[in-house]
């Protein structure tokens, strides 16, 4: 009795590792969908910032610097409009992939109408 307790542990223990596998590899080609990081868009060091005490009493410098500080903030939010196209442009091409890879077939203003309608809801 203990020896066939004994044989049947041993079976099971092993497993099916007795048994001939066949194991077979394919290989599955999918995309990896990744989205970069923003790029580094510093804060303009603000000229205004530099007016001086006694600049500050100067109504014409007090306009330059005005102007010149106008100018840079313009030019941030240029950079920062910048930015969110591009991301725009990678969400639609991200989700163009998607719908491919899933077989669905939905163009850009199609993927927008329906984002717009599940949206309404929310504010």
């Amino acid at each position: 009795m203990n020896k066939l307790i004994g044989m049947s542990l041993i079976l099971l223990m092993s497993g099916c590792s007795w048994l001939p596998t066949n194991t077979e590899y394919v290989k599955v080609s999918y995309p990896i969908m990744i989205c970069p990081a923003p790029p580094e868009v510093k804060k303009p060091d603000l000229y205004i910032n530099k007016l001086t005490q006694a600049d500050s009493k100067d109504y014409g410098k007090v306009a330059q610097y005005y102007d010149i500080t106008l100018q840079q903030l313009t030019s941030y939010i240029d950079q920062l409009e910048m930015v969110i196209d591009q991301y725009n442009k990678t969400s639609e091409a991200y989700q163009q992939m998607e719908n491919e890879v899933n077989g669905i077939t939905i163009t850009p203003e199609e993927s927008t109408e329906i984002l717009s309608e599940e949206d309404s809801g929310w504010f």
